[in-house]
């Protein structure tokens, strides 16, 4: 095995400047110095591992997807019988309307006694009882038209979703199935929103920063762009994750590789080191 000593043990003081003498006469350090390649072990980990589950209480009407499926964003997954729901929105919508109607006759009423009260054609209690009526009516129609928004709400909730472009990992529900609040219906998994998490040696991990390239092999090589050293070390191994971003398309979730990129130190093969008593040189 070929055997390299860094430049940064040997030649600190040197760099640039140093020469060797070869068959042919002084060669630049630069032309024999290298890089070697690095490599860390790595996955594909997806950003959002998510699990969709129902915001109202319904029967499952249809599921239109399958396991594996890839889905666009807005996607329709599930849909719930909302007869339910949406008869509740047109009661919530017809108690608005009515409310409204009952708070421009207070209003009227009001503006009357009113007039009424500046010819002293009737009391001050009656004014202020019309004027308490309307100000009730007037609320009255603020608290409806909220349930009203809630009970639309709801209707739309009995459509579920994708939240992000993906693929369906499993599929836990059933067409007539009883949908409950906050079951478990579908799963799916981000292929947009993903990074690439390697385990690198903490001595390297410390190098990382003055590496321009790095790239992800799988079969294929994608370039990726660093992203996060962290701050944690692994007690047992003594590596440290650090996470990545892919620069040009991302590859399946959890697809395994290697990390692999050029030592930024420089190095000089051993055949081109001498000692002279106890210096080297």
């Amino acid at each position: 095995m070929r055997f390299v000593l860094p430049l940064s043990v040997f030649f600190s003081a040197l760099l640039g400047a140093f020469t060797t003498v070869a068959s042919e006469g002084a060669v630049p350090f630069s032309e024999l110095a290298f890089h070697p390649t690095r490599s860390a072990s790595a996955t594909a980990l997806s950003l959002n591992d998510t699990t969709l589950s129902a915001q109202v209480q319904a029967a499952v009407a249809s599921i239109p997807v399958r396991v594996s499926q890839r889905v666009k964003h807005g996607d329709v997954l599930l849909s719930l019988d909302c007869s339910a729901l949406d008869l509740a929105a047109q009661m919530a919508a017809a108690r608005v309307s009515a409310t409204t109607a009952r708070l421009g006759l207070a209003q009227s009423q009001r503006e009357r006694a009113t007039q009424l009260l500046s010819k002293s054609l009737t009391s001050q209690e009656i004014v202020d009882t019309r004027v308490a009526e309307a100000l009730s009516q007037a609320a009255s129609v603020v608290e409806l038209t909220a349930a009203q928004a809630r009970a639309e709400l709801d209707v739309d909730h009995c459509n579920i979703t994708a939240p992000f472009d993906g693929v369906i990992t499993s599929r836990t529900a059933a067409v007539g199935q009883l949908a409950k609040v906050g079951a478990p219906l579908l799963t799916m998994i981000d292929t947009s929103e993903m990074e690439l998490s390697a385990s690198v040696s903490y001595q390297e991990a410390k190098l990382l920063v003055g590496v321009k390239d790095f790239v992800f092999d799988y079969g294929e090589q994608l370039a990726v762009g660093l992203h996060n050293l962290g701050g944690v070390i692994d007690s047992k191994t003594r590596n440290q994750e650090v996470r990545f971003v892919f620069t040009d398309k991302n590859p399946l979730p959890g697809t395994a590789g290697k990390l692999l990129w050029a030592d930024p130190r420089a190095f000089l093969p051993k055949k081109y080191i001498v000692k002279r008593g106890e210096q080297w040189g």
